[in-house]
């Protein structure tokens, strides 16, 4: 289990197999995590960490909502040998209500325009939220400066239907699930595999996305242990992409 997550598993992600495959096991298995919790601590093969006071987010309906975000695959890239740094980027798509991977599309070329197509393909599969939230990624919002203020991005957005949460700068927590789906990632899939082209990242990404999603136990609030598509088949219908938008709503 372990070299499936690229870490060593915790009590509640063992309890979570364990109450799947308890028919298959003869006599008593412990299928609570606080059971999991004692023995793993009696055998010392987890440490107990400090305690951090968190806030609790209240998620939306699932479907409805989504953050998207860049995130690191690889520092350097044969596809992009003048990068000294994000060489190979993905960029992710997660649904608010459910934690869902909406997308994870990998690049070694994202710059404004590639973002505005790498959106527009992901709404013709998925269909447009109600709102997408996201940082002050230049090529998400622009700049001030420049005359194409907003950003194509944003009036792609908002010209398709779509609501728009541009977050405050430094504020990483405004867009929790997104961040905590990259984490993962990285974890279990990218630094597993370590890709250096999009081709080889892809390769990668399509089956990991699929399992965490449909089987992956999810420790966040409401899942309880279930992966996220069983909370994301709840989602209601958003509309298609529209075939033809005016570029001036």
């Amino acid at each position: 289990m372990s070299e499936q997550y690229n870490r060593a598993v915790g009590a509640r992600t063992i309890a979570a197999y364990l109450r799947k495959e308890a028919a298959q096991w003869e006599g008593v298995v412990p299928t609570s995590s606080s059971t999991s919790w004692r023995i793993l601590r009696r055998r010392q093969y987890i440490l107990t960490s400090t305690r951090r006071d968190k806030q609790a987010v209240e998620r939306p309906d699932p479907g409805l909502d989504w953050e998207i975000d860049f995130c690191t695959a690889s520092k350097r890239s044969p596809e992009a040998p003048d990068k000294q740094q994000n060489g190979l980027e993905v960029f992710n798509v997660v649904d608010r209500g459910s934690s869902a991977s909406m997308d994870s599309q990998p690049s070694a070329q994202f710059d404004a325009e590639q973002a505005v197509l790498t959106m527009a393909a992901t709404l013709q599969k998925q269909g447009v939220p109600r709102c997408i939230s996201y940082d002050r990624d230049p090529r998400f919002v622009g700049s001030q400066s420049t005359d194409g203020f907003p950003s194509a991005f944003t009036r792609y957005l908002l010209c398709v239907g779509c609501a728009v949460d541009i977050l405050p700068p430094h504020r990483p927590d405004l867009k929790p699930f997104v961040e905590r789906f990259q984490r993962t990632l990285k974890e279990e899939c990218l630094e597993k595999h370590l890709p250096e082209t999009a081709a080889e990242a892809i390769t990668y990404l399509q089956p990991y996305c699929q399992w965490y999603n449909l089987e992956r136990p999810h420790q966040g609030k409401d899942l309880h242990d279930q992966p996220p598509q069983q909370r994301l088949a709840r989602a209601p219908v958003v509309p298609r992409l529209p075939g033809k938008i005016d570029p001036d709503a």
